[in-house]
């Protein structure tokens, strides 16, 4: 009974964490600033694991919005940062490199993103004597962007929340409500029934709780991965764990059936008990 206790307040743990644990995208940085080049990022931020995706982004005057083209000089430094602060992609671009008139493109592989998590880039460009200032003065501008990589590519948002955490409180009653039926029982296969019953809303439970941290923990890799791995684990164990239910059901009944012979021959409720126990299985 204490074990059943110490597992259901994991269970509800588990689920406190999940709800509280809700994360989402931060907004982007631009340049400010008189005379400085703005640069649009992208409006993209969420990314699916090892998707491949281009960063198109357009470099204007701030003053007036006129925008680079190949006929000025001028350069941009793209900068990927991975879920630990890591460098991932340091890439330059040139006026040489725009694409079609306005575009400058830098396309991370499928291994940078890789990994759940956040992520983040920064892009600085300078041009030298620019054309689309009246004096052909000197030009710079930063912009950076908060990203995030999910199993799907999808952002945890407030419904989903409110879907999860449904899903996982109803399951949880169950889960309750089957432990304290399976310890009150008096009833043998009602008992194993609702044992079983426990086992497999634990699975249920599991996969709610990895899915709604793969969608909302996405700074605690290690939480996603741990109930990955319990998932798997307790979804491999389901038949085996059932099978021993049912093979310790039919073992029980066998040994009620011995004691009520013995009673009917004469011993006591305790004799009967103590005289079966000591029978090798």
């Amino acid at each position: 009974m204490r074990s059943n206790k110490l597992l259901t307040f994991f269970m509800i743990g588990m689920f406190v964490l999940m709800a509280i644990s809700m994360v989402s995208a931060k907004d982007s940085k631009t340049s400010t600033g008189e005379n400085n080049l703005q640069i649009k990022v992208p409006e993209k931020d969420v990314f699916s694991v090892g998707e491949v995706y281009e960063f198109a982004f357009h470099v204007t005057n701030q003053e007036n919005g006129v925008a680079l083209t190949s006929t000025d000089i001028f350069f941009c430094d793209f900068h990927l940062y991975g879920n630990e602060g890591n460098h991932l992609m340091v890439e330059r671009q040139t006026q040489a490199d725009l694409q079609h008139n306005y575009d400058l493109e830098f396309v991370p592989n499928a291994s940078n993103f890789s990994e759940i998590g956040d992520y983040y880039y920064n892009i600085y460009c300078e041009c030298d004597d620019c054309s689309i200032i009246a004096d052909f003065d000197d030009l710079g501008g930063f912009a950076e962007e908060h990203l995030m990589v999910t199993p799907n590519g999808e952002e945890g948002s407030t419904s989903k929340a409110v879907f999860y955490v449904g899903i996982l409180f109803i399951l949880l009653i169950l889960f309750i409500a089957s432990i304290y039926g399976a310890a009150v029982s008096e009833q043998l296969w009602t008992k194993t029934g609702l044992g079983g019953m426990a086992y497999l809303l634990m699975v249920a439970i599991t996969f709610i709780a990895w899915s709604m941290s793969a969608n909302f923990m996405t700074t605690a890799p290690f939480m996603i991965e741990f109930l990955r791995i319990m998932f798997i684990v307790l979804t491999v164990a389901i038949f085996p764990v059932l099978i021993g239910l049912f093979v310790y059901g039919f073992w029980m009944m066998m040994r009620i059936d011995e004691i009520k012979k013995l009673q009917e021959q004469g011993y006591s409720d305790t004799e009967a008990v103590e005289k079966v126990s000591r029978r090798k299985i």
